[in-house]
């Protein structure tokens, strides 16, 4: 039986409202928003390379040892780790994973181009 344009069987609704589609596709849309602010949040962090002066000596994020001439990314709280490592570590969490430290918040503040 249908009733109100969602689908009925002993009571229990099948369907989803017209609004809860529109909630659901808001929120995708806004998940959206803050991946691509952090994606380009991301692209303003330094890079460089491993040196032999370099005084890290492991990614926290993956464990692995820095290899000289490998990439890594330099975070406001001087932190350091390899790029792809916290570049996909930035795809769930916005802090830095050694101080949690926001990293958005230290960017706005460090990188000011107003």
């Amino acid at each position: 039986m249908l009733e109100g344009g969602n689908h009925h069987i002993y009571g229990i609704a099948l369907g989803t409202s017209a609004a809860a589609d529109d909630s659901e596709a808001q929120a995708r849309e806004n998940e959206q928003m803050k991946l691509a602010k952090r994606m380009g949040l991301i692209h303003h962090l330094p890079q460089g390379t491993v040196d032999a002066g370099t005084s890290v000596r492991e990614c926290v994020i993956c464990m692995m040892d820095l290899i000289e001439g490998e990439k890594v990314r330099y975070l406001p709280c001087m932190h350091v780790y390899h790029t792809h490592c916290i570049d996909d570590w930035f795809q769930r969490s916005f802090t830095c994973p050694s101080c949690l430290e926001p990293v958005d918040a230290a960017l706005l503040n460090t990188y000011n181009t107003t």
